[in-house]
C-alpha cells in the first residue's frame, strides 16, 4: 500500500545541484542564452529507465524568481519535471554558465510538465519514485520613464525580464512532494530587453 505522505522539499547545496541536474526540455530552447553548444556526455536512455513510467506520487509547488531583492511569480508558466543523470546535469551547467545545450529529441518522453497558475502554484500527477530537477521561468514587465534624447521629454519604457529557476526533488512512490525554494543560481536571460 503506497505511503500518503507529504515533504516539503529545499534545493540542495550548490555543488550537488551541479552534480545531479537533470534535462531542460523548455529551458535549453530559451532564446535568451547567449551561446549555444553541443552536449559532450551522451544521451543515454539507459539513463533514465523507470522514468518512463507512470508513478502514484505527485509533486507542487509554487514557482518563483528573486531578482534584486525582489519576488517574482512565474505565473502561467510551463513548470518540468526531468529525472537528475549525467546529461541533464550538464544541461543545467551550460544553462547556469548562459550557454544554450541542443536537447536530444528523446528527452521529451521523460519529461513532465504542467502550467502554473496565475500565482505560480503547480501540480505534477502520476510521477514514479527517483530523483528530479524541477525547472520554470519567472518573467515580468517593468515600466519606467526615460528620456527620449530629443529633449522634448521622456517616454514610457518598457523592459521584459525572464529568469530561469530549479529545485530538486527526492520522490518516493504514494507521497507528495512541495517544492517550497527555488535555487537562483541561473544567470538571468535576455535582461532587460527594452521596448517603448
Amino acid at each position: 500500500m503506497p505511503c500518503d505522505s507529504s515533504r516539503d522539499v529545499s534545493p540542495s547545496p550548490m555543488r550537488n545541484l551541479l552534480t545531479s541536474f537533470s534535462g531542460l526540455v523548455a529551458i535549453v530552447l530559451c532564446a535568451g542564452c547567449t551561446e549555444t553548444v553541443s552536449h559532450q556526455i551522451a544521451f543515454d536512455e539507459a539513463a533514465f529507465k523507470g522514468s518512463e513510467r507512470t508513478g502514484n506520487a505527485t509533486v507542487t509547488g509554487r514557482a518563483y524568481g528573486i531578482y534584486r531583492g525582489n519576488e517574482h511569480i512565474a505565473g502561467d508558466e510551463t513548470v518540468q519535471l526531468l529525472p537528475v543523470n549525467a546529461y541533464t546535469t550538464e544541461t543545467i551547467q551550460g544553462l547556469l554558465s548562459g550557454r544554450q545545450m541542443q536537447p536530444d529529441p528523446r528527452l521529451t518522453k521523460y519529461s513532465r510538465s504542467a502550467s502554473s497558475d496565475s500565482n505560480g502554484n503547480f501540480v505534477i500527477h502520476h510521477v514514479p519514485a527517483g530523483e528530479y530537477y524541477v525547472i520554470s521561468f519567472a518573467e515580468w514587465h517593468h515600466q519606467y520613464e526615460a528620456e527620449n534624447g530629443d529633449d522634448t521629454g521622456t517616454d514610457k519604457v518598457t523592459a521584459d525580464y525572464k529568469k530561469p529557476i530549479f529545485a530538486k526533488a527526492s520522490v518516493r512512490a504514494g507521497e507528495t512532494v512541495r517544492v517550497n525554494q527555488w535555487n537562483q543560481e541561473c544567470p538571468d536571460i535576455g535582461l532587460p530587453f527594452a521596448h517603448g
